[in-house]
């Protein structure tokens, strides 16, 4: 990344949010904290969780594992706006059709995750 600053006092400034914007690059993979799409690992953990469980009614049909299939827009999940981290899940379903099978390790990958909802199923 190249930051181009005028040789004036205000280079420390600049000098200091260059920094920054590397600092956010190098832990969020992205700049400025804005992601447009999921993290790779939370796509995983997801794709594994799925892999775990019995779906009859389809409600993870929109989990795909397609490369450029954004894990935030897929049904019962919640990114923040701001970092990309997936924060949300809520599969709550019908109680005799619903999700069935174990709970995966998988979401342990998920440190950004509350709440988790998986009721009535």
């Amino acid at each position: 990344m190249l930051l181009l600053c005028p040789n004036t006092p205000i280079l420390a400034t600049c000098s200091s949010i260059g920094n920054q914007l590397a600092a956010a690059t190098a832990t969020d993979g992205n700049y400025g904290g804005i992601n447009k799409s999921c993290f790779h690992m939370e796509k995983q953990a997801l794709l594994h969780f799925k892999a775990s469980l019995q779906d009859p009614l389809g409600q993870l049909s929109t989990w795909r594992p397609a490369e450029d299939d954004d894990c935030c827009q897929w049904s019962g999940i919640t990114c923040n706006n701001h970092t990309g981290h997936v924060t949300k899940l809520h599969l709550s379903s019908n109680p005799f059709k619903g999700l069935g099978g174990e709970v995966s390790p998988s979401l342990l990958h998920l440190t950004y995750l509350n709440p988790l909802d998986l009721s009535r199923n």
